[in-house]
């Protein structure tokens, strides 16, 4: 399994044993919104994390993590992530402003839809990946679209730059496939549970029209809500196993603490690889949350305003497919809280190690340029 940033975790370790007395605390993340919408043209409309309302969204409405925000016919929106990423939503498109990886990096789950990503370099190559239920697409400079159809299906086509798409293997606690990369001028489709394959449409609709057709004529009932339980029930297991990850990652940072200060260097060592495994697993447990995380809330999204979702034809949706659509309302809240609540820790971590650099002992210093030589 490779993931993107696998030698994060050393580097947080080096992060989190460094004593904080001497860190300034990070801006509030709460005080800077995720997004911010420039552009309002048609029907625009966003809703809170947690909410059930839908609410007009004028230019300079602000959004936060866990945030919907969605374009009607013939509408369009753009939104900017920060000063140097801006996405374009199309007509009959819904996006989930999500929470940075633990890297900070930013992203955007595309639920339905199509949207057009400008990633500026700035001062230098800045990450952002676009989220949908089979693959994520990411970047460090470039102009690309990703689409994503009702079937769970997503093309990403590229203007300027390249794109890796890592499409989601369809076994469990499984990580992505190996990275494709995409130049300019070319589209790579992923079935949902598929690999990525080059494609010869560059139309983000002509291709989620006939992707549409496709779903209607296969019976679009099974395809939406074919796995939704089984991937639900595993995403509120992984919630768990996080949580308990988290716990341990704590009390192990706690007893290195203890054994730097009491000069004990051999336990410090024994506890700085147990915060290394740990941290390891919490990020592959945090990776495929986030990949059911866009899958059941794209899921959520169809079932709850498309027509006939999860339902036999001529029936009504019935009892259970409401208890699954609250459950999945009501996990996602709590999954976005341990996340948001997880990435303030780290960030503060980082505010003390850059403030803290000079008193960094041989392992942490060793720790830091494994990391380095490592990165890519």
């Amino acid at each position: 399994m490779k993931l993107q940033g696998k030698y994060l975790p050393v580097v947080l370790l080096a992060f989190s044993l460094v004593p904080p007395a001497r860190a300034e605390e990070p801006k509030d993340a709460s005080e800077r919104p995720a997004a911010v919408v420039e552009l309002a043209r048609g029907t625009v409309e966003f809703k809170r994390a947690g909410a059930d309302e839908w609410k007009p969204a004028p230019i300079g409405t602000k959004l936060d993590y866990g945030d919907l925000v969605r374009t009607g016919r013939r509408s369009r929106a753009k939104l900017s992530l920060g000063n140097h990423i801006r996405i374009s939503l199309s007509s009959n498109s819904v996006a989930e402003i999500q929470v940075p990886r633990q890297n900070g990096t930013p992203s955007v789950g595309m639920l339905l839809g199509s949207l057009l990503a400008r990633v500026a370099h700035g001062d230098g190559p800045r990450p952002f990946e676009v989220h949908t239920s089979s693959a994520v697409a990411g970047v460090r400079g470039t102009v690309f679209e990703v689409a994503a159809a009702e079937d769970g299906s997503c093309l990403t086509t590229v203007q300027e730059g390249a794109v890796a798409v890592e499409a989601f293997a369809a076994g469990e606690g499984e990580g992505p496939s190996e990275p494709m990369l995409v130049k300019a001028g070319r589209a790579v489709e992923v079935e949902e549970g598929g690999r990525p394959v080059f494609a010869k449409e560059l139309d983000t609709s002509r291709w989620l029209s006939r992707r549409r057709q496709l779903w209607k004529k296969k019976g679009a009932p099974e395809a939406a809500w074919k796995n939704v339980k089984r991937r639900l029930a595993r995403y509120e297991l992984l919630l768990e196993r996080i949580q308990k990850l988290e716990a341990r990652l704590l009390e192990a940072e706690k007893e290195a603490r203890r054994a730097r200060r009491a000069g004990r260097q051999l336990q410090f060592q024994q506890h700085a690889q147990t915060m290394g495994r740990l941290l390891d697993r919490l990020a592959v447990a945090r990776f495929e949350l986030r990949r059911l995380h866009t899958y059941l809330v794209a899921k959520e999204y169809i079932a709850a305003n498309l027509p006939g979702i999860g339902q036999k034809a001529g029936k009504s949706a019935g009892p259970d497919r409401a208890r699954v659509l609250a459950r999945i309302s009501r996990v996602r809240s709590k999954a976005l809280a341990r996340l948001r609540n997880q990435n303030m820790r780290l960030m503060r971590m980082m505010a003390a190690w850059r403030l803290s650099a000079r008193g960094l002992s041989p392992l942490q210093k060793w720790l830091i340029r494994r990391a380095r030589k490592g990165r890519h």
